[in-house]
């Protein structure tokens, strides 16, 4: 099996469960780093981000004193 360096942005909404209003909220934050450029009309997550942001929200679960509601 290969590995996939790259997401397309329906792949990335199908990874996280977030309608693509919510990634762009998290771009415009800065807790997901933005999209690379692929081609003049086509942009990409590298997966090494979405891992990076994954692991920052399973830090912030793991260091919350209420569990059930990590980011709050």
């Amino acid at each position: 099996m290969t590995a996939k360096y790259v997401l397309s942005p329906a792949e990335l909404r199908e990874q996280l469960g977030l309608s693509r209003n919510a990634i762009e909220r998290l771009i415009e934050n800065g807790d997901l780093k933005p999209p690379i450029l692929l081609s003049p009309r086509r942009k990409a997550h590298l997966t090494s981000d979405v891992e990076a942001f994954l692991a920052s929200r399973a830090a912030l679960r793991d260091a919350s004193d209420n569990p059930a509601h990590p980011c709050a």
